[in-house]
């Protein structure tokens, strides 16, 4: 007869799982589940054929840009849906159209795109073919003839210079009665300037011609205004062109006495 085997329990090793482990195991097993979930979350929202953009709305103050043949560049360079598309693609290509100096996207749900466009703004003609904007960029496009803006001139390199020179002139001017039209500097740093009345009279001429040294323009001008402002003012017929380049004094020409013209006060 066959003995029965006993096996003492108490010889058999217990397995024991530290805490930890049983932690960490459970961390990843809901990272992993998380991570499922994400990535068919994002299956979803991205996929093509799900929440396509299907209105293209155009903002802004874009006077010289068409509308239409834009709205079709967005919608030709649309390559994803709502979540998908690649804002800064259009962006770039949008700069690249005449007149246009920014552009803003923004997503409206549930299927718009919204483009604000900025164009360039013009404040004053540089040479003969361009003209310069409001954030000092020089732009070659067409503009309506005669239209109302200063003209400068001068080298490339010199618009940041040169612009806010116009602006302080043109303040000191006004306020003796002239309006400063043209400001140019030379490659020999000369600046030369056309001035023209503010008031305009019966048979005297518009203004007269100044020239002026780069390397002190701002202290030969206050002098000059300082000791002329009265005839300036009383005899606006009589100063042809003024030449402030000399160190001690400056020369004046003047035009014809029959064209001297005398104000009343």
């Amino acid at each position: 007869m066959t003995k029965a085997m006993h096996i003492d329990s108490t010889t058999i090793p217990t397995l024991r799982v530290d805490p930890k482990w049983k932690l960490v195991v459970g961390l990843i097993g809901l990272l992993i589940m998380l991570g499922l979930v994400v990535l068919l979350i994002t299956d979803g929202l991205y996929n093509p054929r799900q929440f396509n953009i299907s209105k293209i709305s155009l903002t802004g103050d874009a006077a010289h840009v068409d509308r239409d043949s834009l709205r079709q560049s967005v919608v030709e360079m649309i390559d994803g849906n709502y979540f998908s598309l690649d804002a800064n693609k259009i962006i770039k290509a949008l700069h690249t159209l005449p007149w246009v100096e920014k552009v803003r996207l923004r997503r409206q749900w549930p299927d718009t795109l919204m483009v604000d466009i900025e164009e360039f703004q013009p404040i004053a003609l540089w040479g003969e073919d361009k003209w310069l904007t409001t954030t000092g960029k020089l732009v070659a496009l067409p503009l309506p003839p005669n239209v109302a803006l200063p003209r400068l001139s001068g080298p490339s390199s010199e618009v940041d210079q040169l612009w806010p020179k116009y602006q302080k002139w043109a303040s000191l001017f006004a306020r003796n009665g002239l309006r400063l039209s043209k400001l140019n500097l030379s490659p020999q740093h000369l600046y030369t300037l056309d001035l023209e009345y503010t008031t305009r009279l019966e048979n005297a001429v518009k203004g007269f011609t100044m020239i002026l040294s780069e390397a002190n323009a701002d202290s030969q001008l206050n002098a000059f205004l300082e000791s002329r402002r009265q005839a300036l003012i009383e005899y606006p017929g009589l100063i042809k062109a003024v030449d402030l380049r000399y160190p001690s004094g400056f020369s004046v020409s003047l035009y014809e006495p029959e064209k001297l013209v005398k104000t009343d006060k």
